[in-house]
């Protein structure tokens, strides 16, 4: 549609318990999101091709991607903490309800952001997000709600900007990573990573921990 090549890659995942053990010690503290460790393999399969990737984050976030519009807006979404909200970007428009600016603000930095650089600084790599430029995102903060979602529709100005495209592409849910990480896991007994369960850590968080998980790791 755009006029570029497309190469398919095919990340590699070897010994799954080293594999993830060599992806966690990238981290320079602890992120528990599943999909960061699918991310870091991508980024190492694309960086034997470039050192500089493209992502679409921020997309969801300054675009209105997520839930329904009425979460967006007022009292809508769902609840969330009443802490402070870390600064990120220009102002928030009033508009913002406050699952919205828990999403654009402690959810952007703390999760979003967070396992991108980990995924890919580490690596050597540099990932550049378009949507993120300060002259796009303090766009996207001035326009009304109104327009953000004519129609009741997510992401409505990113989607007219692709005016012909196939709606089953536009409209498509979202289907995260086809890779079934949890299933390979639970189908190798996770070998390899239980066996990296540090028993002192164990201790330290038993109090946190339901019963069954407090024991050594052994199944």
């Amino acid at each position: 549609r755009i006029g570029v090549g497309l190469q398919i890659l095919k990340p590699s995942f070897g010994n799954l318990g080293e594999t993830i053990i060599n992806a966690l010690d990238l981290q320079d503290e602890p992120l528990g999101m599943p999909s960061y460790f699918l991310l870091e393999r991508l980024t190492n399969a694309a960086a034997r091709h470039s050192r500089v990737l493209f992502s679409g984050e921020g997309g969801d976030e300054f675009f209105l991607g997520y839930g329904s519009a009425s979460d967006w807006e007022g009292g809508g979404g769902p609840r969330v903490n009443a802490g402070p909200c870390v600064p990120c970007g220009p102002k928030l428009p009033s508009w913002m309800s406050r699952w919205a600016r828990e999403t654009v603000t402690n959810t952007l930095v703390g999760h979003m952001f967070a396992k991108a650089d980990r995924a890919t600084a580490e690596q050597g790599v540099e990932l550049r997000c378009p949507l993120l430029d300060w002259d796009v995102v303090s766009y996207a903060r001035s326009v009304p709600f109104e327009i953000l979602t004519h129609g009741g529709i997510l992401k409505a100005l990113l989607k007219d900007q692709l005016s012909g495209w196939p709606a089953g592409f536009l409209e498509r849910p979202k289907i995260g990573f086809t890779y079934n990480l949890r299933w390979l896991w639970g189908m190798s007994r996770y070998s390899g990573l239980r066996e990296n369960i540090d028993p002192r850590a164990l201790e330290l968080f038993s109090p946190f921990l339901p019963g069954t998980l407090r024991a050594r790791a052994v199944r």
